[in-house]
């Protein structure tokens, strides 16, 4: 995917400016919304439009080939006794939210195959969650984990990153940290 992204972006209609590059699968209610609605839509009016509901079960493939690969990491196979904490939650710095968000969906997927979960987040405020979250890093700190997974960065994580991870696993799901020149954990791996 990453390859077909550069070679896409040598077309100067494209360009190198919008963002291309694979990664996780769509979260969010907009356009699971809209498709879901389109096709209702179209079910109705006896039209068909397989490329709109291939796009909702190809986003299902998606999900299951970023768990899998978490799955297949050489650390987490045949343990669930290591500890995780999910890093990033909201979508974007400029929310609290949590709402459909892609980390809510990785704890769920984790704690139902048993690991012990906990989640780091300094954007989320007042949360009632089923899992630890942690709001501050020296809250974070204090519990033992094993393993770090990088869902959704913020500008500040940058910096932040060497106060909280030493050698435990860092999985950095879209690559974020060595897409942006930061000195990467000694067990770092990323999926895309």
């Amino acid at each position: 995917g990453k390859r077909i992204m550069e070679l896409l972006e040598l077309e100067p209609r494209v360009g190198k400016m919008s963002p291309k590059r694979p990664g996780l699968p769509f979260f969010g209610g907009t356009l699971a919304r809209d498709l879901v609605s389109l096709n209702n839509i179209s079910e109705k009016m006896s039209l068909g439009t397989p490329l709109v509901g291939s796009i909702l079960d190809s986003n299902e493939v998606q999900k299951d080939y970023v768990f899998r690969k978490l799955l297949d990491s050489e650390e987490l196979q045949g343990t669930k006794t290591i500890s995780i904490c999910v890093i990033g939650l909201t979508y974007t710095a400029e929310t609290s939210t949590l709402r459909r968000s892609p980390g809510l969906w990785l704890i769920e997927a984790l704690i139902a195959r048993g690991f012990n979960v906990t989640a780091y987040d300094p954007r989320v405020k007042n949360q009632e969650t089923s899992y630890r979250l942690f709001t501050k890093v020296e809250e974070m700190s204090a519990n033992n984990v094993g393993c770090f997974i990088l869902v959704s960065p913020w500008p500040t994580l940058k910096n932040e990153i060497s106060d909280f991870v030493t050698n435990e696993l860092f999985i950095d799901i879209e690559g974020y940290l060595s897409q942006n020149g930061v000195a990467l954990p000694l067990n770092y791996r990323k999926i895309f």
